[in-house]
Parts: C-alpha cells; structure tokens; sequence
C-alpha cells in the first residue's frame, strides 16, 4: 500500500451502507474516483459523467470519447472541456454550446454566429454573449423567457427599461439584485418568487407567507429558507424538497428515505457522502504495526544499548 493511500481521506454514504448508488454526476472525490475504478459501474443511461464538473470527470471523457455525451459535454464550462470542444466542432451540440459561459468557448461561438443556437444562448450568463444577444432582439423571438432566467446584470436592467419583455414567472425567480428589488417593488405581478434564493426574496416570503408556493419554495437552497422548512416540517413539499441543494436539506432527506419521491437530484449531491472512520482506521492500523515492528525491533534495542544508552530511556517505549 503507497503512504499516501494510508491517509488519504475515506467515505461513504450517509445512512445508506457502503454498498449503494450514486450518478456519475456527483462531484465528489469520492465518487469520481469510484467511477473512474469501475468504468462498468457506469450505466447505459447515466450519461451524466460529461457533464460533472469535476477535473477528473473531464479527464475521462476526453480519454474516453465514446462516453462523451455532447449535449452536455458542449455545455461543461471547464477549460479542457471547452479546449476539446473547440478542436472537435463537428462533434460540438451547438444547444449546449450556446449556453457554455467559459469565455473560450463565448469568444468561438461570436465567431461563428451561424451556429448560435437562439433558444440557447439566452440563457449564457456571459456578458459578451449577453450584450451580443441584447443586440439582436428580432432573433429572440419566442425565448425571452429564458433573458428573464439569466442573472446577468446586462439582462435585467434591458428587462427593466423593457418591461413589457417580462415574463414575470421567470423573472421572479432571477436571483440578480436587481431583478428581486423590481420583484419586491411590484408585488402584485410577483409569480414563483419562492424558487428565487435571494436572501431578500427569501425575507419578504417570510414576511408574506401567505405568498408562499410551498412546491417551489421547499427547493429553495436558502439557508433561511431551508431553517424554515425544518422548523415547520408538515409545510413541506416531497414532490420537490429532494432537488433542494443545500447540505441541511440533504442531511434531514437522509433521515427520510422513505418519503423521497424523486432520487437523481440527491444522488448528485456531494453531501450524502460522510468520512468512513472504521476503514480510515482500519488501513491506518497496518501503518502503526509496521512502525512498531521497525523501531522496536531488538536490533535497533542492542545497537541503543551499545551506545553507553540506558534500555529504559529508549525513546520509542514511551
């Protein structure tokens, strides 16, 4: 066994055994070097490796073209991810492409405008893909849904100078400063606000819970909002609370595995996974037998001895 095996960090999974099931999406360590051992393990329908943001996880993909599923390969915004992309543009899921944020990838796509995908790209986050899409409102069309949905800056003020290109169920749950305030300042056009975990959205609901879509809100990652949902349990959701990210929320869904309704959002998450101290022991013990071994051994005593050195004061009986 190399050193580095023996204290290298160990896990498993919360409240589940060693034994159970997580995506290829997860971005845990733990996972992604699970996978990568037991490629097999892989299966047909779990394409998610392409889009783990894991170093790894694109590593293997570029190894393993074949895996590579490219609608969500093109989207992966990791630099390497994005190189592959670029130096393989008929394999490129222009979709996917379209929504890449990396600034390569941005930089590529404006130069090739023809491949712009323009149900996709409003929902890029860059600003240059931002101000080149605000730039062309005639080819937006029927997607101004998704302009809403992006927390670029740049969007949400031309919505707000616009207001008649809102689309308030969207625009509602835009996490972008702005966009809350205009929310907040225009109450009675408020639609799906529950879903949007700014911390001051979050605090009006509170303010205004009879404004509270409990479907929408108990996915809500807000610490807030994840305290209130665990302060009042019988408000929550089931249908969606498993697609609720933050790590108290999954804590408490693994005290209730049998009311999750809906498994691949938990199974991505890196949070069912805690430290396995009986196998980190366990490895470690064989390490401690070795050194006792080697510094107890009667050679290393006598040649102590040799030295003119009491045997009691021998450092390594202590």
């Amino acid at each position: 066994m190399q050193p580095y095996e023996i204290y290298r960090p160990k896990y498993k999974i919360i409240n589940w055994g060693e034994n159970s099931w997580w995506s290829s999406s997860n971005p845990h360590p733990y996972a992604i070097e699970y996978f990568l051992a037991h490629p097999e393990k892989i299966p047909e329908y779990d394409n998610w490796i392409a889009f783990n943001p894991h170093p790894l996880a694109v590593e293997y993909c570029i190894a393993h073209p074949e895996k590579i599923d490219w609608w969500f390969f093109s989207k992966t915004p990791h630099p390497k991810a994005v190189a592959y992309c670029i130096a393989h543009p008929e394999k490129i899921n222009w979709h996917g492409f379209s929504k890449n944020p990396h600034p390569k990838a941005v930089e590529y796509l404006l130069a090739h405008p023809e491949k712009i995908k323009w149900d996709s790209i409003p929902q890029n986050s860059h600003p240059q893909a931002v101000k080149y899409f605000l730039a062309h409102p005639d080819k937006l069309l029927g997607w101004w849904e998704w302009v809403n949905n992006n927390p670029n800056p740049q969007a949400v003020e031309y919505l707000i100078a616009h207001p008649d290109k809102i689309y308030w169920p969207s625009f509602s749950s835009n996490p972008q400063s702005l966009a809350v305030e205009y929310c907040i300042a225009h109450p009675e056009h408020i639609n799906w606000l529950s879903h949007n975990p700014h911390p001051k959205a979050v605090e009006y609901l509170l303010a205004h819970p009879d404004k509270i879509n409990w479907l929408w809100f108990s996915k809500n990652p807000n610490p807030q909002a994840v305290a209130y949902l665990l302060a009042h349990p019988t408000k929550i959701c089931w249908h969606s609370f498993p697609e609720n990210s933050h790590p108290l929320a999954i804590e408490y869904l693994l005290t209730q595995l049998d009311k999750i309704t809906t498994w691949k959002y938990v199974l991505s998450s890196p949070y069912i996974f805690e430290l396995n101290k009986e196998k980190m022991r366990a490895t470690k013990s064989a390490l401690h037998e070795d050194l006792v071994k080697y510094f107890l051994h009667p050679d290393k005593i006598a040649k102590w001895i040799a030295s003119g050195q009491e045997a009691l004061e021998y450092p390594y009986f202590e």
